[in-house]
């Protein structure tokens, strides 16, 4: 019962800032996008999974490629702008759900997991096992944060 009330409070403190969150919060470098497509060596063909996918700053990004994705977010509003994001990208689907709980149709393998900003949310006790279960052979677990610079540099 504990981790539903974490999941609930997850949920509620996203769904009440999801316009906020999409104005502020900033997008990946498309270095970024590239090196992921680069080392997996994914194609328009492929499967991809993204976990917490919020309002879609690293969606967005795949799926101005082509590539299919389906995302697993727990806030429906974040979901819901999402998907108006999405309109012009057939090939992304949004499903509203907790990665804990949710499970995939049809037993389907993916490419590709990917996760950004979010898996430090993720029940620990399954988070990388689930995954491991999820990815198809030869698959690829890709996770990313920003991290805060407090020193000015050339870089």
């Amino acid at each position: 019962m504990r981790k539903r009330g974490v999941e609930m409070k997850r949920n509620e403190a996203f769904n009440s800032i999801a316009e906020l969150y999409d104005e502020v919060r900033p997008s990946y470098p498309d270095k970024l996008i590239e090196d992921i497509i680069n080392n997996t060596k994914i194609t328009s063909e492929s499967s991809l999974l993204e976990i917490g996918p919020g309002t879609g700053k690293a969606t967005i990004k795949l799926a101005e490629k082509g590539f299919k994705i389906h995302g697993v977010e727990l806030s429906e509003n974040m979901a819901k702008l999402l998907r108006e994001k999405c309109t012009n990208y057939p090939k992304v689907e949004v499903e509203v759900a907790s990665f804990e709980s949710w499970q995939p149709k049809n037993d389907e393998k993916y490419q590709v997991i990917y996760c950004a900003q979010a898996f430090h949310w993720i029940d620990k006790a399954l988070s990388y096992k689930k995954c491991h279960e999820l990815l198809g052979d030869g698959g690829y677990l890709a996770l990313f944060w920003y991290q805060p610079v407090s020193e000015r540099s050339e870089l």
